[in-house]
């Protein structure tokens, strides 16, 4: 009866591979202790074509410009496997450093993230030199944004901040911020560094999320703030849809204005939101669809000199649109 109950878990296990198109060997790499100046590291991971047919794979979305990847150029058969191979970049990273990269098919379906860690020694430089971003007389950060890109309702997010104090005596530190959550030491010693842990739980699906990250010291506003940004997705579905727009850019006369949507994909162009600046008006709603190889006219109008609309999407490669319009 024990080696029955044993047999269960394992048996599930098998049926729910057998129902993934691809499996991979792993999801995540760590490299482990890395110094920024041994430069670029990458890893193979190893897949298995699960879906009784030919797969070619046909993109790979990476978190920042520091990965890149290289897939195979032709057809993996029915049940042998490929390689995807991703490139990691320690430049101007410190500290502990998540990368990911998502992966799709030709056809447009997502088949799975592939996440790369490490822990990254910067190169020793002098202060001034690792910290351009002046916030104060005294206190100087690596980066004046915090971006966090996509994130999901329910699901904490955590980005580092790196600070510094260039003065010859310690200092005290406080932080304000609406909408994040911020542990770190209250000091920063005299001549030293220290990291800050920002973390940002979204509760509304297909929104901005844009803050600013306030600074004190010795009980003192510091001269600039970091500037914090966030894209919250919702559990829709991705789809095999393609969003483009032209032009890129509209422009506005006599406070209206207009661009060309369309879908490239196969599949229906599905709005999930659209997000616009009080006084626009549109004529995009939520639950509309653009067919596979359809399009539509948005049109807007608005007394502003310049704006810009925000459209959520099942598009999987850009889920997120930003539409802009100035004179």
């Amino acid at each position: 009866m024990k080696s029955r109950l044993l047999l269960l878990p394992l048996l599930l296990l098998c049926t729910l591979v057998r129902g993934q198109e691809v499996v991979f060997n792993t999801h995540s790499w760590n490299f482990g202790p890395l110094n920024e100046a041994d430069g670029t590291v990458s890893h193979d991971f190893t897949f298995r074509n699960n879906s009784g047919k030919p797969l070619r794979v046909g993109s790979v979305s990476v978190s920042c410009s520091c990965v890149q990847a290289e897939i195979p150029h032709k057809e993996i058969p029915a049940g042998e496997t490929g390689v995807i191979s991703l490139s990691f970049s320690p430049a101007g990273a410190a500290g502990r450093t998540h990368r990911y990269a998502d992966v799709y098919s030709q056809e447009g379906k997502y088949l799975g993230r592939l996440n790369m860690e490490a822990y990254v020694t910067p190169i020793d430089v002098a202060l001034e030199e690792r910290y351009r971003t002046v916030l104060g007389p005294t206190l100087r950060a690596q980066r004046s944004i915090l971006p966090y890109g996509y994130v999901w309702p329910g699901k904490v997010s955590v980005k580092e901040v790196y600070l510094a104090n260039l003065s010859d005596h310690p200092v005290q530190l406080r932080t304000e911020s609406a909408g994040l959550m911020v542990e770190g030491p209250s000091e920063i010693p005299s001549r030293g560094e220290v990291t800050l842990k920002v973390s940002y739980n979204p509760s509304k699906p297909y929104s901005m999320y844009r803050d600013r990250l306030r600074f004190f010291v010795d009980g003192k506003p510091a001269d600039r703030d970091i500037a914090v940004s966030a894209i919250c997705l919702g559990d829709a579905a991705p789809g095999q849809s393609s969003i483009w727009v032209t032009p890129s850019q509209g422009r506005l006369h006599r406070g209206r204005g207009s661009v060309m949507l369309g879908n490239g994909g196969r599949e229906d162009l599905v709005v999930l939101a659209v997000e616009a600046p009080e006084g626009v008006r549109h004529n995009l709603r939520p639950g509309q669809h653009i067919a596979p190889g359809g399009k539509m006219r948005l049109r807007v109008s608005s007394a502003l000199q310049a704006f810009e609309i925000h459209i959520f999407t099942n598009d999987p490669l850009r889920p997120y649109k930003e539409l802009r319009f100035t004179l």
